[in-house]
C-alpha cells in the first residue's frame, strides 16, 4: 500500500474550489441506484461526470466534527469519495475484490502556509497480484487520478 502526499502552497479554500468544480455535483452516488439498463446508467453517470472524468460520490468533513474535541482551532480537513463506475468496471471485471478500494478517496488538509492531499495509489491497492489487465487499468486510474491532484495543487 503506498500512501501519496502532496504539498502545495495553494490554500485550502483555492484546492477544495477547484476540486468541486472539476467533480459533478456533491453526493452524486444516489444515480447508481435503480438504474435497469446500461444505456440508462450511461446517461445518468454522464449527467453528473465532472470534466474531470470523476463524479462525487459523498464527502465527510472531518474538521467540522473533529473541532468539537478541541478547545484551540484545528486545521480543516475533508475526506472526499469521488470515482467513475465505468472506470471502476475495467477494474472490478478481472476481480470483484477491486472493488473494495474504489471508488478512491482524497483528503485535503489545511497544513500551515497550504494544502496537503493524501490518497492511497489506486494500484498499489487493486491490484492484489492479480492478472496483467488488473494491473494496467489500476494504473490508468494512478495517472487520472494524479493529473486531478496536479490540477488542484497547481501554482497559478
Amino acid at each position: 500500500m503506498q500512501l501519496v502526499q502532496v504539498f502545495t502552497p495553494v490554500s485550502y479554500d483555492e484546492v477544495t474550489s477547484r476540486l468541486y468544480s472539476l467533480l459533478g455535483p456533491v453526493n452524486s452516488a444516489y444515480v447508481l441506484i435503480g438504474a435497469t439498463s446500461l444505456a440508462e446508467l450511461e446517461a445518468r453517470v454522464g449527467a453528473v461526470l465532472g470534466t474531470s472524468g470523476f463524479m462525487h460520490f459523498s464527502e465527510i468533513d472531518h474538521g467540522a466534527w473533529f473541532q468539537l474535541f478541541n478547545a484551540n482551532p484545528t486545521p480543516r480537513f475533508k475526506l472526499y469519495v469521488i470515482g467513475n463506475p465505468f472506470i471502476a468496471e475495467t477494474m472490478i471485471k478481472f476481480d470483484l475484490r477491486a472493488g473494495y478500494n474504489v471508488p478512491p478517496r482524497l483528503l485535503v488538509v489545511q497544513n500551515g502556509n497550504g494544502t496537503k492531499i493524501v490518497y492511497h495509489l489506486p494500484s498499489s491497492v487493486i491490484d492484489l497480484h492479480g492478472p496483467a489487465n488488473l494491473t494496467a487499468a489500476a494504473a490508468v486510474l494512478d495517472q487520472r487520478l494524479a493529473a486531478l491532484v496536479s490540477n488542484i495543487t497547481a501554482v497559478v
